[in-house]
């Protein structure tokens, strides 16, 4: 396996711009027969995949995924990073594609029709290339980064041990200093959700599903440690020092969402 940093792109969105991947290996094309059809493998291992920008007005998701590119070329398992996996949302500066599809509202699990779902399931290419990718790479753990709820959120059984570990790399200090907490697996699954999707309904060619932990980034990193309710306004607040200091909320969470993605690639 050739671990040098590879970039490819899945495809474009809607507006034409280009899905970029990183990764430690190299792929080679397949030509899916059927949106859900698993053609066959495309490396001897089942790779990681961590994804920001799911929401393009989710600023920070992206330049965390961005930061970890240095640290593929080092790591001895296969990672693959999507950045910006819904770019013409990021260059908007807007939640949804250019269309005002949610894209994580988009995916097959208890999917619902609506103006702003979609009328029907991977409607969108952003969606839809995806899912694909997942389906042929059939990745063994999923990383989707988010703002701002402030939780590591597990989607199925499979996935709790994932997110503990990732909860477990923190040490005690950071574990009580940093506003994040340890979310409880919700049977629930979020209409159209990547998570719902991944972590409930979707089944490789031998009968497994991916782990998947959702990572919502904390909205306010200066407090002492998140509330047991999410403030109301938590959103404006984020927003507020994101404006104000990208920097400094980058430098504060960097190191700790790093060192939950390490934790992940570690765990066997």
């Amino acid at each position: 396996m050739n671990y040098s940093l590879n970039c490819s792109t899945l495809g474009q969105s809607v507006q034409g711009r280009s899905i970029l991947a990183y990764t430690n290996f190299k792929t080679q094309t397949v030509q899916l027969n059927g949106r859900f059809e698993s053609p066959r493998k495309v490396m001897d291992t089942q790779p990681i995949l961590i994804l920001g920008g799911i929401h393009g007005d989710e600023r920070a998701t992206v330049y965390l995924v961005e930061n970890f590119c240095s640290q593929l070329s080092h790591i001895k398992k296969a990672i693959c990073l999507i950045p910006c996996a819904n770019p013409d949302a990021w260059a908007l500066n807007q939640r949804n594609n250019y269309r005002g599809i949610d894209m994580n509202r988009n995916f097959p699990a208890n999917f619902m029709a609506s103006t702003v779902n979609g009328k029907e399931p991977l409607s969108e290419p952003e969606s839809q290339l995806l899912a694909e990718w997942i389906i042929r790479n059939e990745p063994q753990k999923i990383i989707s980064l988010h703002w701002a709820l402030s939780e590591i959120d597990p989607d199925g059984e499979q996935s709790e041990i994932m997110a503990k570990a990732m909860w477990l790399s923190l040490n005690s200090k950071d574990r009580e200093a940093i506003p994040i907490k340890m979310a409880q697996m919700d049977s629930e699954i979020l209409p159209g959700s990547l998570g719902g999707w991944c972590g409930y309904q979707l089944r490789y060619r031998d009968g497994s599903r991916p782990s998947i932990v959702t990572l919502e980034l904390p909205y306010d990193w200066t407090l002492p440690k998140r509330p047991i309710e999410l403030l109301p306004q938590h959103w404006d607040q984020v927003q507020s020092q994101w404006r104000e200091n990208p920097t400094r909320y980058l430098r504060k969470i960097n190191p700790l969402v790093h060192q939950m993605f390490r934790a992940v690639i570690d765990l066997e």
